[in-house]
This record gives structure tokens, sequence and C-alpha cells, in this order.
């Protein structure tokens, strides 16, 4: 599990969490997923959403 700040965009304020941790204010918790990185953008009003485009990320 990753912890992320909700403040904060870009990877920043990411860190690695314990399994069974509760996350702190103004945090969440997401799963951790090994593979590349991709961005998405999309658009959404209500229950519809349009992928605008994926991009692979060059990072590290």
């Amino acid at each position: 599990m990753i912890s992320r700040n909700l403040e904060h965009g870009g990877g920043r304020g990411i860190a690695f969490s314990l399994d069974g941790d509760s996350p702190e204010e103004g945090f969440l918790l997401q799963e951790y997923v090994e593979g590349l990185p991709y961005s998405v953008s999309f658009v959404a009003h209500g229950p519809e959403c349009v992928a605008l485009g994926l991009i692979e990320q060059l990072i590290g």
C-alpha cells in the first residue's frame, strides 16, 4: 500500500505504508501495483467519463 497526500500532485507526498495502517488526516491509501508507469487524462460529468489520452511516463 502507498499513502498519498491529498494536497499534493505529481508524485509528491507518496510513501509506502504497512498493510492494516489507517491513513492520516489529509491522506488516502492506494494499492501499489508494480509495472510500467502510465498516466491517463480524462473528463467526467456525472456518471459519464471519456479518456482523452494515455501516456507512458519516463521516470527514474
